[in-house]
């Protein structure tokens, strides 16, 4: 279902341009619409390429020593935009250096997430705050003023392709 939608979306505007049914006024928002729709297509396959090398333990071989409080600020600046047109303020607690032993690329792309989803769920004029201190059971916390998960989600949110279903009503995408 997540594939078939773009691609049917994809096919039949091209399909329409193709035969010259399409007005020239409407040539354009349709090659947007491709556009926008073959991204998505791309970050969906992405995806599942991902799995794919994580399953075939493809990823435990890049394993690499960084920083991960460089990480963390990397990550936040990419998402600052976002969060400022939200006016959600993300703040970074801890100080010095934080090595970690781990795939760089994983965690980038876990650190995006677990932000992205954060600033995407709390209302304007929130806060979160990622704690950067090493422990014995964690290294990374993070805490904000949104809505939390809702009852009854537990375990599901650690199931691949799992979303609430209140997401799915109210049309917020996930990653």
């Amino acid at each position: 279902h997540e594939l078939k939608t773009p691609l049917t979306t994809i096919s039949a505007l091209s399909e329409m341009i193709a035969d010259g049914t399409t007005k020239q006024q409407d040539v354009q928002r349709f090659g947007e619409k491709i556009s926008v729709q073959s991204r998505r297509l791309i970050n969906i396959i992405d995806d599942i390429i991902k799995l794919s090398e994580f399953d075939e333990g493809e990823m435990a071989k890049d394993f690499s020593r960084f920083d991960l409080r460089d990480l963390v600020k990397s990550v936040t600046a990419g998402l600052h935009e976002k969060a400022a047109q939200k006016n959600v303020t993300v703040e970074i607690q801890g100080e010095g250096p934080l090595l970690v032993h781990a795939n760089r690329r994983m965690m980038d792309e876990l650190l995006y997430n677990l932000l992205d989803n954060a600033i995407k769920y709390c209302a304007p004029g929130d806060r979160i705050n990622l704690s950067l201190t090493p422990g014995p059971t964690h290294i990374l916390t993070l805490a904000d003023t949104g809505p939390g998960l809702p009852d009854g989600i537990g375990d599901g949110i650690f199931e691949r392709f799992t979303r609430a279903e209140r997401d799915k009503a109210r049309g917020i995408r996930g990653h």
